[in-house]
């Protein structure tokens, strides 16, 4: 099965997905449906193999299911990436990594280069997690226009309409988004819907600070100081404290940061203290 240059490989279909190696280079990602943190690997590579237009091929191997091929290609742990070129394997990765890691992984054997929608595209993300705004919702907009059925342009409008204030307008946008990332980001919406409140604190003693108020600080820590790494050590504590409070909006509120920051090591230790403290 292929989708915008990513296959299912199966015993059936092994050696025919390989031969398009020998064209086009192609990474293969070992995972498994019951280890969570490589099904969100999986997605990741996804987007960024997609974002390079057929220059490098996905094929996606279930080692729950196809453990014939992990046992041939001598896989002993998951994640493991292999890189084939013209038919061989050149190099090999274990573990998850960050987009980067992954870009500079591939680029020791070829070069990708992005399309310059691509490439104003991920500008555009970098400069939302920085409140750089300037030219953010208009340049977002031109692209929407261009590619109407592109939903990633549309989360990054509703990820800037929530760090900037329009709630609204956020949660109307997000109606029209089949993508589970736009539901991660309205979960939280009461969380966001606290921009009022965070703007107008003046400070905030966190050692007497109610439950309520310790919400209103995370949120303050992200809009004023940019300073995710607090808001969500903030949001883990409160947790710990009553992790239903409210609907669990603690919870809804880290996931949503997770997903406006994306992939990283960083977000990988915080999701693995969220489930510990959740199971």
């Amino acid at each position: 099965m292929q989708a915008n240059n990513v296959f299912v490989i199966t015993e059936n279909n092994v050696n025919e997905v390989l031969k398009q190696s020998v064209k086009i280079p192609m990474l293969l990602l070992f995972w498994a449906e019951q280890v969570p943190e490589t099904v969100r690997f999986k997605v990741q590579i996804e987007n960024m193999i997609n974002k390079y237009n057929g220059q490098i091929l996905l094929g996606l191997v279930n080692v729950e299911r196809e453990q014939q091929i992990a046992m041939y290609l001598g896989i002993s742990g998951i994640p493991e990436l292999k890189l084939i070129i013209k038919g061989r394997v050149v190099d090999e990765l274990e573990g998850v990594v960050s987009e980067k890691e992954l870009l500079d992984f591939i680029s020791r054997h070829i070069k990708l280069k992005k399309s310059e929608e691509q490439s104003t595209f991920d500008d555009i993300k970098k400069r939302i997690i920085n409140f750089d705004f300037d030219g953010v919702e208009r340049e977002l907009l031109a692209l929407s226009e261009k590619d109407k059925n592109n939903e990633k342009i549309l989360i990054e409008l509703v990820k800037y309409y929530l760090l900037t204030g329009n709630i609204d307008k956020a949660e109307e946008l997000s109606q029209n988004i089949v993508d589970k990332e736009s539901k991660f980001l309205i979960d939280a919406i009461d969380f966001w819907r606290l921009h009022n409140d965070a703007k107008k604190q003046k400070k905030i003693d966190i050692n007497n600070a109610d439950y309520d108020t310790k919400l209103i600080l995370a949120l303050k820590k992200i809009l004023e100081d940019k300073d995710y790494e607090k808001a969500m050590a903030i949001l883990l504590e409160l947790i710990k404290q009553n992790k239903n409070y409210k609907e669990q909006i603690a919870r809804k509120a880290l996931v949503s940061i997770f997903t406006i920051l994306g992939q990283s090591k960083k977000i990988e230790e915080y999701r693995n203290q969220l489930y510990n403290l959740l199971f």
